[in-house]
């Protein structure tokens, strides 16, 4: 599991020291640095994932695409580079990235430090960094390495309703960067067994069958079918919302199962050890599915996989503190983090979530504005 992550001069954060759990849930106003988070694991991704890494991190690529190195920088710094660090079980990696071409689409690596458990400090070769990320996936790190290589993401940009959906050509190991990978992923995966303690009872243990249950759990009656179109690489995905009716086409069943779709795969076909991350899982959900999707992931981050989720939903907040209090995840594992604008005092304030599903601490702004409304509804 990766313990943390440190930002340095990269985007809104000049310095951010930010603590990660089995489940992380990220919330707070717009423009405040969720994202920004979520970003900087994602280009760490896209320099592991292609072995890139010797050769500067491409800006832009299948996985993420954030514009000039310019674009990335802390404009407040005045800094020409910036550092993403990551801690494992006392493990620590620091790559640092400098440039004098502020409109360059790559970050090239300037720097690598590894720091093991004994604090000793030790700067890589960067002529030596391919081999040494070889040698790093086979030593102490290598979960971290793994965590990183197999990360899978959910985007908040996820694609509604097709006719047709493409096979990935980069394999079967990723949804797509708006989850248009997801039917093919279900095809080639679906003799995966999913691990027991996300298993949904009486249903077989393999990935689309798991799928499919998980499905009409959310929604009752619900299925769906894929089916690759032959001597293609398209496949076809139908829907149906009872077991009175027939299959349709995604668009004639609305928008809440296409998004749904994504978020429950990635959750059953994660592999353990690596990071799943969710952005806006409450997409096109009614307030109680938004609840139970926090239960969902709740049991995900039980099951050997991380999940980190960017949220601006109280229910699927809710939902988690549910699984706290029913003991389907535990208080220590779970951390929420609460962003402020930048200018507003304390930029990240971490909550704790007690035994029985209770916050320490409850920060203006942080889903008080239902009670603000209601203030004003009732005059009191």
């Amino acid at each position: 599991m990766i313990d943390s992550i440190h930002l340095r001069h990269f985007k809104c954060f000049s310095d951010l020291e930010l603590p990660l759990g089995k489940l992380t849930l990220l919330t707070g106003r717009n423009a405040t640095g969720k994202s920004s988070v979520i970003q900087s694991l994602l280009l760490l991704h896209q320099g592991f994932s292609t072995m890139k890494l010797g050769h500067g991190i491409p800006l832009n690529g299948e996985m993420i695409s954030l514009g000039s190195f310019n674009d990335v920088l802390d404009g407040r710094s005045g800094r020409k580079g910036f550092s993403i660090g990551l801690s494992q079980e006392g493990h620590r990696l620091e790559f640092s990235f400098e440039s004098e071409d502020k409109a360059t689409l790559v970050a090239p690596l300037t720097k690598v430090v590894q720091t093991s458990k004994d604090r000793k400090a030790s700067k890589v070769k960067l002529d030596e960094t391919l081999k040494w990320l070889d040698r790093l996936a086979r030593g102490e790190s290598a979960g971290l390495v793994n965590a990183l290589r197999t990360l899978l993401h959910v985007s908040t940009e996820r694609i509604g309703p097709r006719e047709a959906y493409s096979a990935d050509p980069g394999g079967d190991e990723q949804l797509g960067p708006r989850g248009e990978f997801t039917a093919w992923f279900l095809h080639r995966n679906a003799d995966r067994e999913v691990p027991q303690a996300l298993r949904r009872p009486e249903t077989p243990p393999q990935l689309v069958r798991q799928t499919e249950a998980w499905l009409a759990h959310f929604f009752p009656g619900a299925a769906f079918e894929v089916e690759r179109i032959k001597d293609t690489n398209l496949l076809t995905l139908r829907f149906r919302t009872s077991t009175k009716d027939n299959f349709h086409r995604p668009s004639n069943v609305g928008y809440g199962l296409s998004h749904l779709l994504p978020v429950l795969v990635g959750g059953l076909g994660v592999r353990p050890g690596s990071l799943l991350i969710v952005e806006n899982p409450e997409a096109h959900l009614h307030p109680s599915a938004q609840a139970e999707i926090g239960a969902f992931l709740s049991i995900v981050a039980t099951a050997g996989a991380q999940v980190l989720i960017e949220t601006h939903s109280d229910h699927v907040l809710n939902g988690i503190r549910l699984a706290v209090k029913g003991g389907a995840l535990k208080a220590e594992d779970a951390q929420v983090h609460y962003f402020n604008p930048r200018d507003s005092g304390a930029q990240v304030v971490s909550l704790i979530i007690r035994r029985d599903g209770s916050l320490d601490q409850w920060p203006a702004g942080f889903f008080d504005q239902i009670e603000k409304d209601l203030d004003q509804l009732t005059e009191w």
